[in-house]
């Protein structure tokens, strides 16, 4: 594949994992956890799946099963 090929597809996924964040912060706010941000549910995620799990393990695990590619790809 050639760069501009890689380009556009990263793109295309990255709107699609916002579009996602976009509907997991709608459900989030409409749920009985309203008062939790996103952060703060992944990290409750990444402890309950995790059992006893250091703090740098479970920031380990939160940052790459929840990557952010929106900080590294704003939306445009």
């Amino acid at each position: 594949m050639d760069h501009s090929t890689i380009f556009e597809m990263n793109e295309f996924l990255v709107s699609i994992f916002n579009e996602i964040l976009l509907i997991e912060e709608t459900s989030l706010k409409m749920s009985e956890f309203s008062d939790l941000s996103i952060k703060e549910m992944h990290t409750i995620e990444a402890i309950g799946l995790g059992g006893n799990l250091s703090s740098s393990e479970v920031a380990k695990k939160n940052c790459h099963h929840h990557g952010d590619p929106v900080s590294v790809h704003p939306k445009t």
